[in-house]
């Protein structure tokens, strides 16, 4: 098991209940993969800050190096969701596929090496992902009383508020 947790940071627990801190600071949305052999675990800071794990060394990963840390361009909140894929994507096994979301919905088909956005901007930055079973181009996203659906992996989206409350979905 791999959890994060606020002022905490980002920790390891093996069966038996032992635990390792495995990277300090605010511990938000990581990811334990084991499928992956180059990068089996992810750590997510504040701010949508993603580091990378690799043979005993995080490196941060991102869409542009600013200040020796990569980072993304786009506005954010505190907590950004941060996801794995659950199937294939264009042929890329799901355990290489990330999604965040901040301002736009970003994906990456190589562990976080590379990002390309896949929406525009929504009416808040993203609050949650959600992300078809058996469909990689079907994914939700929630914001300030809106949900957004795209059907064909991001080319276009659509929105629904009537009904929502008016809150972070």
């Amino acid at each position: 098991t791999f959890g994060g947790m606020q002022d905490q940071g980002t920790w390891d627990i093996v069966d038996g209940g032992a635990t390792t801190l495995m990277f300090g600071g605010d511990g938000l949305q990581p990811i334990a993969n084991l499928s992956n052999t180059t990068y089996p675990k992810f750590a997510e800071l504040p701010n949508g800050f993603l580091y990378r794990y690799n043979n005993g060394n995080w490196s941060s990963v991102g869409d542009e190096l600013v200040n020796g840390l990569y980072t993304f361009p786009d506005g954010y909140d505190w907590d950004c969701p941060f996801k794995l894929a659950i199937v294939a994507v264009n042929g890329v096994q799901p355990y290489h596929v990330l999604y965040l979301g901040r301002q736009y919905l970003w994906l990456s088909t190589n562990d976080g090496s590379n990002w390309d956005t896949i929406s525009g901007t929504f009416n808040d930055n993203i609050h949650s992902i959600g992300l078809s079973q058996v469909d990689s181009r079907t994914i939700y996203v929630g914001t300030d009383g809106q949900i957004s659906l795209t059907t064909n992996g991001g080319t276009t989206w659509t929105s629904k508020t009537s009904g929502l409350p008016g809150g972070n979905v």
